[in-house]
């Protein structure tokens, strides 16, 4: 029995004992979901389900997730999964929905319409399954019989959401005017509390045939009306990106001490934005100031960085920061991380000396804090100042852990590496290699040698580390870089065979573009597409690989294979993709050539 059989029967066994403890059970559901649609592990466990008379809650959580993968393969191959449970259980709504939107999104609507009209029997209160049955009949060009039921429906028992039904596939079949009238009627009926909506929903449908000034009255009246953040945010975006920045930057003004935009956070950029490009400066500096000083602390450094991008694309750094500095000095008590949010500030974008009399009168209190030392030694050594740096990073203090003592000395052999100190780099690598052991200490060491390109140096602590990775490490991708960099190209394939399903080996594309390995593209790629086969940077990499190695003949077959097994409704942009691909390469084949007419 093979570790996958074992983890199997294991996870079978005690499923129910770890019932309770929903996160876990989540976390091993969603992995061997993922394992099975991408390589066919643990399928005893997975058709087992097939087999239930009937099926319980957490047997339709497993289905659900084993539908998020597989579709990523396409819409047919989620068919064929589901087709099975389907048949034996006939009357499963759960089931019949995600069937028919497999259907619906595979352009089987005829199938999908089936399964849709069975739902809506099952239960024809359920506005969904009415909106999504009208939907598929409008696709098979049923578009009279469809407002025809949905007409009846919304009649029988008049309802906000039954007419938001009839307006949706009034306008999916393009009736416009008979949808005007519906709203009309709608609104002559409706009391003061529902006009609102009515209305907004109709300026919403009038707005998708390019009547924006109705949308920008019905967000206007669905604001007053309702006063509160949801609504404010969305009528000031429309204002914002419409071009109507001076009436935005009013309606902001007016409510911003409201309440309204408390909880926007570093989502406030348009804020900003509009009040730097009309020259409200001072309005900006408020708005800055009122989402650091008061925001959430975990929202601030977010913040303040895009705060600082912005003014900067405007050329008003300086006075940003020239701002801030003169409302934390206006403070009795100056808040502490306030002046390091303008220390780190001014380190960035402005005057580094002011940076460091700043981060030393912080220190003056705070004389062990570790991230204050590191932006202390980082600066120093900006400026030039490389022996008062290395005297903070030789002594660095308050470590708490053995991973932050391995990180103070690679960061230490880091800065002697960057300034040519190489020997005595590598006697701290040395002395840290002797004790530290763990495979975090070996990930970190072999991380920092492969960003500083010794690669040679990386591998053996990269491969102590790999064995302990999860699938969502990039260290198996790193070692790989590294295999191939210092020409050992069996052990860089070895290495994707052993860890292609553990580990994270998503911008290989373009690396391997990048650095021109061709040759490893050529064995590596038509796995990487097998387990995607709709990305189609992934097929123009192997069509590369296959053209700077001489194999220009496996590019058709390749084509072909990948053709057939992407949906029908984006075959086309794979077509596309490939004629632009070989287009920019100079060449143009006559297969490829005939497909679109060039």
């Amino acid at each position: 029995m093979n570790l996958i059989e074992q983890a199997e029967e294991f996870y079978q066994k005690n499923r129910k004992k770890i019932g309770n403890e929903e996160w876990i059970l989540r976390e091993m559901d969603t992995q061997m979901a993922s394992r099975y649609a991408a390589t066919g592990d643990f399928a005893n466990f997975v058709e087992d389900i097939y087999t239930r008379d009937s099926l319980r809650e957490e047997d339709f959580q497993m289905i659900k997730n084993i539908v998020n993968y597989v579709q990523r393969k396409g819409a047919d191959k989620v068919i064929d999964f589901l087709q099975t449970l389907v048949d034996k259980h006939p009357e499963e709504k759960e089931l019949l929905e995600m069937m028919s939107n497999s259907l619906v999104g595979a352009n089987h609507h005829e199938e999908a319409l089936a399964l849709l009209e069975k739902l809506t029997t099952i239960e024809d209160d359920n506005a969904g399954y009415i909106r999504r049955w009208a939907n598929a009949m409008i696709e098979v060009n049923r578009s009279e019989e469809a407002i025809g039921k949905v007409r009846s429906w919304a009649a029988d028992k008049p309802s906000k959401e039954r007419y938001e039904v009839l307006g949706d596939t009034l306008h999916k079949a393009g009736r416009h005017q008979e949808l005007r009238d519906l709203g009309e009627k709608v609104l002559e009926s409706a009391d003061s509390s529902e006009k609102t909506e009515v209305e907004l929903f109709l300026a919403r449908k009038e707005r998708d045939l390019g009547d924006w000034p109705r949308w920008k009255e019905a967000l206007k009246k669905e604001f007053e009306s309702k006063q509160d953040s949801n609504t404010f945010r969305e009528y000031f975006t429309y204002l914002y990106s419409k071009g109507f920045e001076e009436e935005a930057i009013g309606l902001f003004g007016k409510h911003r001490e409201d309440g309204l935009v408390d909880s926007w956070g570093s989502q406030n950029m348009d804020v900003l934005t509009a009040c730097v490009r009309t020259g409200n400066m001072e309005l900006a500096g408020d708005v800055v100031w009122q989402f650091t000083r008061f925001g959430e602390y975990y929202r601030r450094d977010n913040y303040i960085t895009s705060a600082r991008r912005s003014f900067q694309e405007y050329g008003k750094c300086d006075q940003l920061l020239a701002m801030l500095n003169e409302k934390i000095e206006s403070e009795e008590d100056s808040p502490s991380f306030m002046l390091e949010l303008l220390a780190n500030s001014y380190s960035d974008y402005g005057d580094k000396k002011k940076a460091l009399v700043i981060y030393d009168r912080l220190l003056a209190d705070r004389s062990y804090d570790r991230n204050l030392l590191k932006r202390k030694a980082s600066l120093l050594f900006d400026m030039g100042k490389d022996a008062e740096a290395f005297e903070i990073v030789e002594n660095m203090r308050g470590a708490t852990s053995i991973e932050q003592e391995v990180e103070d000395l690679v960061e230490l052999a880091r800065a002697y590496y960057e300034h040519d100190r190489d020997q005595d780099a590598e006697k701290v690598i040395a002395d840290l290699s002797r004790w530290a052991g763990s495979p975090t200490s070996k990930r970190t060491i072999g991380r920092m040698l492969a960003d500083r390109e010794r690669f040679s140096e990386a591998i053996p602590y990269l491969e102590k580390s790999v064995k302990f990775e999860n699938e969502y490490s990039d260290i198996p991708r790193l070692l790989l870089q590294c295999y191939f960099q210092v020409g050992d190209t069996d052990s860089a394939k070895q290495c994707y065979e052993d860890y292609q399903t553990r580990g994270n080996f998503r911008g290989m594309a373009e690396w391997m573009v990048s650095n021109e390995k061709w040759d490893l593209a050529d064995d590596i790629m038509p796995e990487v597409i097998e387990e995607n086969p709709f990305d189609f940077q992934h097929h123009r990499t192997l069509a590369k690989a296959y053209l700077k190695t001489g194999l220009e003949d496996d590019i058709q077959p390749l084509f072909s294979k990948y053709h057939d097994q992407v949906p029908e409704d984006r075959r086309d942009d794979l077509l596309r993709s490939y004629a632009k691909f070989l287009k920019e390469e100079g060449v143009l084949f006559d297969w490829i050539a005939e497909a679109t007419d060039e």
